[in-house]
């Protein structure tokens, strides 16, 4: 609990067969819509343009479910817990055990925990200090854009709608009234029974070898509790959630040091590629294939083409 920096702790914030998972084409849940989840037929999503089914085919059936979680989520009060630490690090919230013996996440992800199996997680992943979507979807910046992985066909980007708004949670400043623990309150739940009935239908349907789920932000946060009761950006360490996709799930991946801020010794530093050509090896694309990028150079797809090595 955090007194020293007046944010309240106790009181949460009120606020408000396997065809018949490729039909139904849409989750809804209390707080939290995905709508038109996953269009697909077969085990290919669908697409209207001959070009997105020429991607399907290639791709060999597979396909990718994208959640990306704008605003950057703190890895800290999600998946990177680290309750050790001082209280103005680690936050009010408390590690509960998963079904994965060493496995623990946060006490507002219950349902994460139950199927802790059927997920892996990826700590420690650097990007850059910037909200661009093109960051997580191609790899680049806006300044250098490239063929976002939605346009292959084989994808699809859900951006799921969440109580106050998106997880840019810095506290009580820019127009915000809640410190970033009364947002997370509300904000986890609605996220965990997402993510949840969207990884067990995949399952107990037969399609976790075809479809892989992703579910990440732009970046993490900081491991210091601002003076607004928020955490604030921080691209040298941020979460990653996959499921399925034929990887080896039930894994934690990444040491991101005692505070969660990736001692830069500590581990590998994962990145926006490396996720993305994880993605890429799933869907049968090299991630090396030249594209054309908006002025007209050819240039790789990536040019840190090296999936993570221990979800293969």
């Amino acid at each position: 609990m955090i007194t020293s920096l007046d944010c309240p702790s106790s009181q949460p914030v009120s606020n408000s067969n396997r065809r018949t998972f490729l039909k139904r084409g849409f989750l809804t849940l209390r707080g939290l819509a995905l709508p038109s989840l996953m269009p697909f037929r077969g085990i290919g999503a669908v697409a209207a343009t001959s070009t997105a089914r020429s991607a399907i085919a290639s791709t060999n059936g597979k396909s990718v479910i994208f959640v990306f979680l704008a605003g950057g989520p703190s890895h800290l009060d999600m998946y990177d817990m680290k309750p050790e630490a001082p209280a103005d690090i680690r936050g009010e919230f408390r590690a509960i055990a998963t079904n994965v013996y060493g496995i623990r996440m946060c006490e507002h992800l219950p349902l994460h925990a139950k199927i802790a199996d059927k997920l892996a997680i990826v700590n420690g992943v650097e990007t850059i200090d910037t909200h661009n979507a093109a960051v997580v979807m191609t790899g680049y910046t806006a300044d250098l854009r490239r063929r976002r992985i939605e346009e292959i066909g084989a994808v699809r980007v859900q951006t799921p709608s969440l109580p106050h708004g998106d997880w840019d949670t810095h506290g009580r400043v820019l127009g915000r009234q809640l410190s970033i623990f009364q947002e997370l309150r509300d904000k986890l739940p609605a996220y965990d029974r997402a993510i949840y009935s969207l990884i067990n239908n995949v399952y107990d349907r037969g399609l976790d070898k075809d479809v892989l789920i992703v579910a990440c932000g732009e970046f993490g946060r900081t491991p210091w509790i601002n003076k607004y009761c928020g955490r604030d950006h921080w691209a040298p360490c941020g979460s990653v959630l996959f499921a399925g996709g034929g990887l080896r799930m039930g894994q934690v991946i990444g040491d991101t040091g005692p505070i969660g801020e990736r001692e830069r010794l500590r581990s590998q530093p994962y990145t926006a590629h490396s996720v993305l050509a994880t993605i890429y090896r799933h869907l049968n694309i090299s991630p090396s294939t030249l594209i054309q990028a908006d002025d007209g150079r050819e240039m790789p797809r990536l040019e840190d083409a090296q999936s993570i090595a221990e979800l293969i």
